[in-house]
């Protein structure tokens, strides 16, 4: 049977694979959340979780998993059952002396350096790795199984070797 032409859409579960020169931080969320945790220098990513609805999260077992990578990454083939639009929008948002840099969403496998833009010059470039994240530790500080691992590099330095691109084209990749 032929392939369908969707088919070069489709995620595949592939491992995420962080390359050699980037510094992978995994953090344990026992002090709660929002949760701040130093990157390098004065460069601090802060985890932040909007709570607007203080109820539900008060009600919950602190057991309950909120959020979690492997959500985003496993393959479906039946319906989700959950609608995506009531999962909270968790941020990390990059800070340079308690500044604000950038707020990008927790996603997992986001690539991407910041802050972009032309008004300030780039500080980090990040992958999101995987996170966990339960009631109990949006509700305060406790030991639940919450955590986030991110892997990083400066953006903003020269590195000491030439890092050559892969050659090829990546799967679902486009050819002229």
């Amino acid at each position: 049977m032929p392939p369908l032409p969707m088919e070069r859409f489709l995620v595949i579960e592939e491992p995420l694979v962080i390359p050699e020169l980037f510094v992978r931080s995994r953090q344990e969320l026992t002090r709660g959340v929002p949760f701040e945790f130093l990157v390098d220098g004065d460069l601090t990513l802060l985890l932040q979780v909007p709570t607007g609805c203080a109820a539900i999260w008060r009600d919950e077992d602190p057991a309950k998993l909120v959020s979690a990578a492997t959500e985003e990454t496993r393959s479906h083939t039946a319906p989700r059952g959950a609608d995506v639009l009531e999962r909270s929008p968790i941020r990390l948002l990059l800070r340079r002396a308690r500044v604000a840099l950038a707020a990008i969403p927790l996603t997992a496998g986001l690539r991407r350096v910041i802050p972009d833009g032309d008004a300030a010059p780039s500080a980090i470039e990040l992958i999101i790795v995987d996170w966990r994240l339960h009631a109990g530790c949006v509700r305060g500080p406790g030991d639940y199984g919450s955590f986030v691992d991110v892997a990083w590099r400066r953006s903003d330095k020269a590195a000491d070797r030439l890092l050559l691109p892969p050659f090829g084209i990546p799967r679902g990749g486009y050819l002229p």
